[in-house]
């Protein structure tokens, strides 16, 4: 999507013909391009909205970006992993980012099966930390 007359004409018409818009920007990106959820509405009604903004889009962290390596820390992966006796260390792969996307997948197959529209915000870390009980725990 982008700013451009012409390209927005475009997104209005693809948004139009949608069951659903899924970004993973923060708070302010959607908003910055034109294309807020408010926006969405006003073009596809039916429209199911699903952002994956880092830190949500409330509260002060809110236009920051998230990246899954900045994220491991900030959730606590990061003292799961390492030797007992070390410093804390990253995860093998960015697993926050891969988490974030299942948790979205899951989140919109139960909009698929559940009526009514919802609005929700939280952002993707809380989604990391959920996972996060699921990590193996060292001795």
């Amino acid at each position: 999507m982008t700013t451009d007359a012409r390209d927005l004409a475009t997104d209005a018409h693809l948004i139009a013909k949608s069951d659903l818009v899924l970004e993973n920007f923060s708070a302010r990106g959607m908003k910055a391009i034109g294309i807020d959820y408010e926006r969405l509405r006003e073009i596809n009604p039916r429209i199911i909205y699903c952002s994956m903004a880092g830190f949500g889009h409330r509260g002060p962290y809110k236009n920051y970006v998230a990246y899954g390596p900045m994220q491991e820390s900030q959730a606590g992966i990061v003292n799961l992993t390492g030797w007992p006796d070390g410093q804390p260390s990253r995860v093998g792969t960015s697993y926050p980012d891969a988490a974030g996307g299942v948790s979205a997948a899951f989140r919109l197959l139960a909009r698929f099966v559940t009526p009514g529209v919802q609005v929700r915000d939280s952002g993707s870390i809380w989604g990391r930390l959920s996972h996060q009980s699921r990590l193996p725990i060292p001795p």
